[in-house]
């Protein structure tokens, strides 16, 4: 009888977890703010409301959230009192175990005076839609904001030891930026520093985006937001759709959340398994939104709970794939504000076409610099205005590497990961360089390097030693391979392959450096399109910058 009840007592201590998973919810907490009746006409947005509809469709009709367990606060009932007692519910409405999905569209702000402004550098502070300045009393306007640590944190501290957590904050929380062209999309940011008083100035040096990132606090809350310190979090307009931007349904979003609800329904499934990963999500909202916006979402997790990034966001299967837009092969330049005598060399470059809309590389004059915009609005690089030559050059390297930068694998089976050992959008010059890697399946890794001029690195294999597979699951770290200098400084581009056989050839690319027009790149090209078919490969694009070109928000 004894070993009886023993035996009952040890299946129901196994048993009792699994229920607790089986019988747990699914909760939702969607915040999305346009208007802010207080702040000026220039500064109202027209993504945030249109995102909460979306994002509440796809989670009751998708994902089988109920209706009854998603809260929705838009607009005028996005007040503060409103948003922190939906906060505060979440701790008696949910129960252990169950899903809880947090989510923001909005305005963000942040102060990097953080002592005296009770505003964490890395958290920041949301603006409800009832904010409004004092302009005689500094203590008055934080009253009106939601802080970060001071206002969210408990509620997370809270949920976070035994509940899993999902937070998304499409709002910016710095509007300190480099130099771009600033032509696509609105800025979901609403600065502070306007009201402070000598007592309070911070000075704009570099090194004040030094500040010491805090350990991440939590267990089994897994936060995205829209971008890191050095870049604007933009709100897709009517005009940028109207330019050729493309959202999920034709309406304005932000672009985190646009690239978010494309990853939700079927595109972040990039090993074709029907799940949707944490990981998934987040290395397909990078890569998306970077190549569209020129801003950076970022991922925070605890480093103890790393496995969970692995773990499907949600329960239920994805829709099919849509087919995504094939990359376009030809290069279409736009030539404006005293670029136009390029026009005739340019348009002889074979795989080149003018274009004014949706074009990949924009070139204009600026202080007597031949500038290149990319279409995200990121430079990709300068030349002196007296060398048009070397204009016509660079164009003609870039044409060449469409057909590297356009390679993709729609139908991978496995994933490969590639970040950056800080994980920003940024680099600024003297920054160090290194990488994280991560492949899914035992595969031979190549990471290729194209930077500003159009040459190109291979910068893994290096040498012989390294033609070896990663095991899948082993994270490849690369720390410290180089830093960021002088001159080269734009956008840089790092595709990263991964090969379940090692291909015929990759021993003679170990470590090479070359043009597009060196016979090794054809050599390069046949190579991965022959090793395809057993392929996985994923892109992200850094920015690299002087110290000079970092704009600070009252400049």
């Amino acid at each position: 009888m004894k070993q009886t009840k023993k035996a009952l007592l040890i299946a129901l201590w196994i048993f009792l977890p699994a229920v607790s998973t089986v019988c747990a919810d699914n909760h939702g907490l969607l915040i999305g703010i346009n208007a802010y009746p207080h702040i000026t006409p220039s500064e109202q947005l027209v993504g945030p409301v249109n995102d909460v509809m979306y994002l509440e469709k796809l989670l009751t009709q998708t994902f089988e959230f109920p209706s009854a367990n998603i809260t929705t606060l838009t607009d005028q009932r996005a007040t503060k009192a409103n948003i922190l007692k939906a906060l505060n519910d979440l701790k008696s409405s949910t129960k252990p175990g169950d899903f809880i999905f947090i989510y923001f569209s909005g305005h963000g702000t942040s102060f990097y005076a953080g002592k005296e402004w009770k505003i964490d550098p890395y958290t920041g502070a949301l603006l409800p839609s009832d904010f409004r300045f004092d302009d005689n009393d500094i203590s008055k306007t934080l009253e009106r904001v939601i802080i970060g640590k001071k206002d969210i944190r408990p509620v997370l501290e809270k949920l976070d030891k035994d509940r899993q957590v999902l937070a998304v904050f499409d709002a910016c929380f710095s509007g300190d930026t480099i130099r771009d062209l600033k032509s696509c999309g609105k800025p979901k940011y609403v600065e502070l520093e306007d009201l402070s008083d000598p007592s309070l100035e911070v000075s704009d040096d570099y090194n004040k985006h030094k500040i010491k990132k805090p350990p991440y606090l939590y267990n089994n809350v897994i936060y995205i937001s829209a971008s890191s310190k050095l870049e604007v979090a933009r709100d897709i307009t009517c005009e940028d759709i109207r330019l050729g931007k493309k959202t999920v349904d034709g309406l304005p979003h932000g672009a985190l959340t646009n690239s978010l609800l494309f990853a939700f329904q079927g595109r972040g499934d990039t090993n074709n398994d029907k799940k949707v990963t944490y990981n998934e999500v987040y290395q397909y909202v990078k890569s998306d939104v970077k190549k569209n916006f020129n801003h950076t979402p970022q991922l925070l997790y605890s480093e103890k709970n790393k496995s969970v990034l692995d773990q499907p966001v949600f329960k239920k299967d994805v829709p099919g794939k849509p087919v995504s837009d094939p990359e376009e092969r030809l290069l279409r330049i736009r030539l404006e504000k005293g670029a136009n005598n390029l026009g005739k060399n340019i348009s002889g470059i074979p795989g080149v076409i003018l274009a004014e809309k949706r074009y990949h590389i924009l070139i204009r004059e600026e202080g007597g610099m031949y500038v290149l915009y990319l279409s995200n609005d990121s430079i990709l690089t300068e030349i002196p205005k007296q060398k048009p030559d070397e204009v016509v050059e660079r164009i003609r390297r870039w044409a060449r590497l469409r057909d590297l930068t356009g390679i993709s694998f729609p139908d991978q089976t496995f994933n490969v990961f590639l970040d950056l050992t800080d994980s920003k959008g940024v680099l600024v010059e003297n920054d160090a360089i290194g990488f994280r890697i991560r492949t899914e399946a035992d595969a031979h890794i190549l990471l290729i390097n194209i930077d500003p001029k159009g040459y190109i690195s291979i910068i893994y294999p290096y040498n012989k030693t390294e033609l070896e597979p990663v095991k899948a699951g082993k994270e490849l770290k690369l720390p410290n391979i180089g830093r960021v200098l002088p001159p080269n400084f734009g956008t840089e581009y790092l595709i990263l392959f991964g090969f379940r056989n090692r291909p015929p050839g990759l021993e003679k690319l170990t470590g090479a450096e070359f043009p597009p027009s060196d016979p090794r790149f054809l050599k390069l090209i046949n190579m991965i399109d022959r090793a395809r078919k057993y392929a996985a490969q994923t892109i992200i694009q850094v920015n690299t910058c002087s110290k000079e070109d970092i704009r600070t928000t009252n400049q």
